[in-house]
Order: C-alpha cells, then structure tokens, then sequence
C-alpha cells in the first residue's frame, strides 16, 4: 500500500525540466494534489481563480478566503456554489448574496435551504426572548 501512494505521489510531481512559462495554471489551479497546491502557494499571481473556485482542497479554499478579503471581485460565484466542501459552504453561507442556482447545482440549493432554515429558526429564538 504504502509503495502504491508513493508511486501516485510520483505520477503527480510536477516535473522539474518543464519551463516555467509552459505550466498550464488554469489546469493547475483546479488541481487538488497537494503539490499542486504548494506551487499555487508559491506564485499566486498565476492562479487561475475561476478553477481554484471548483478546487475542493482545503489550502485552495484558504487561499480564496484570503483572496476573497483582498480581490472579492476574483471569485467565480458560480463556481464556487457548485463546490462541496464544507469551507467552500462556509463562504457562500457568509455571502448567501452570491450564491448561484442552477438545475443541477444541487449543493448550493440544499446549502441555501438549510441556511434558510437556520436564519429563521434564530428569527424565532430572538422573537421568544423579547
């Protein structure tokens, strides 16, 4: 077991005789591998924030938080909604402004739903106590 994850950590390393300027950032950035991760860490000014929108890896969803404090106008809401992660829920939950609907897009609907229901469950906690 142990030589099959290090024989994927291989198949995943980024390879060292490839130019700088030849690294697809895009891809890069929708990448969850953890190196991928590392080299988007390394040189943000290439990432392509629309795909690390998708990327459902925790340090891709803490560099949007980040960026999202920085550049709020780099993050693709739609994308983003489509995101399981539970921190990419985190985000959208203290932007429910931005979520994007779509059919298929059941995550941002059952997300939005229970956001709802928790908004009006501390409605009607706050109404008791007065």
């Amino acid at each position: 077991q142990n030589l099959l994850l290090l024989f994927i950590h291989m198949l995943y390393k980024l390879l060292d005789w490839i130019p700088f300027d030849d690294i697809n950032w895009n891809g890069l950035s929708a990448n969850p591998h953890p190196e991928a991760l590392k080299w988007l860490q390394e040189h943000p000014e290439k990432i392509f924030w629309p795909n690390l929108c998708y990327n459902s890896h925790p340090d891709a969803l803490k560099l949007l938080r980040q960026e999202l404090t920085l550049n709020p106008e780099k993050i693709d809401w739609k994308l983003l909604s489509a995101n399981s992660h539970p921190e990419a829920l985190k985000l959208l939950q203290l932007n429910p402004e931005k979520i994007v609907f779509l059919q298929h897009n059941t995550r941002a609907l059952n997300h939005a739903i229970t956001f709802w229901k928790n908004t009006q469950d501390c409605r009607k906690e706050h109404r008791r106590k007065e």
